[in-house]
């Protein structure tokens, strides 16, 4: 604003002192114009040199700008990638988890299982032996026969099973064989 009133001014300026001035007056007038023009060339420069400037740093404010952007987008994409991986790591852990939790009611289920089936073996085995001692038939031919055979080693008078001890294991013997043994009157004797 100030350089277009000043450069509309000049030229009146030179004119006023062309019309009616003397000369101390006019070279005066001249001196001022000239350096008015040199100020004003100087303030152009000046200008320009600082339009170069502030180029200058807008460029250098844009290439930071763009440099710390790139730098936080980067940033983001860590960020992301390790949320990412964050997630991927709570969702292994959960995983574990439940098949952790399922394991041990499996194990604790298999646990029960075992103690009432082993509780219910414990108690049927004495049944099935008793089942069995009841279900065989009382006398069989083989008992018969060995106890035959010992009642005859018993009896005589070499025995071949069973050795005997002495006359008072004879006398024992005799004693069991008689009829009146039982009585007690034989046995006060």
């Amino acid at each position: 604003m100030k350089h277009t009133i000043v450069t509309r001014l000049l030229p009146l300026l030179v004119l006023s002192l062309f019309c009616g001035c003397d000369e101390d007056e006019y070279r005066k007038l001249a001196e001022m114009a000239e350096r008015h023009n040199l100020s004003q060339e100087e303030q152009r420069r000046l200008m320009v040199e600082l339009q170069k400037e502030v180029a200058n740093g807008s460029n250098d404010l844009v290439t930071a700008d763009a440099h710390a952007r790139e730098a936080w987008v980067a940033l983001h994409r860590e960020v992301q990638q390790e949320r990412t991986e964050i997630g991927q790591q709570r969702d292994r852990l959960e995983e574990d988890r439940k098949a952790l939790a399922t394991q041990r009611q499996h194990d604790s289920l298999i646990a029960a299982t075992m103690l009432t089936c082993s509780s219910v073996v414990v108690c049927t085995l004495p049944l099935v032996l008793c089942l069995y001692l009841l279900s065989r038939p009382q006398s069989t031919g083989d008992d018969t026969e060995i106890a035959e055979v010992f009642l005859n080693d018993v009896v005589a008078s070499q025995p071949l099973l069973l050795p005997r001890q002495g006359p008072s294991s004879c006398n024992q013997i005799q004693k069991l064989d008689s009829p009146n043994a039982n009585s007690p009157t034989e046995t006060a004797d």
